[in-house]
């Protein structure tokens, strides 16, 4: 067992995996069609 408690730069790059996930849940928004004539919160 290897441990790391920051004084090597660690292997796992969380803000890359970050931004990756943030991309696909874009893309997913992007992709959902709504109706043309749906409202914003008005009754």
């Amino acid at each position: 067992v290897h441990v790391n408690f920051g004084q090597k730069k660690f292997a796992f790059d969380v803000k890359e995996y970050e931004a990756r996930e943030r991309l696909k849940q874009q893309m997913t928004i992007e992709e959902i069609s709504l109706p043309p004539n749906i409202s914003y919160g008005q009754r």
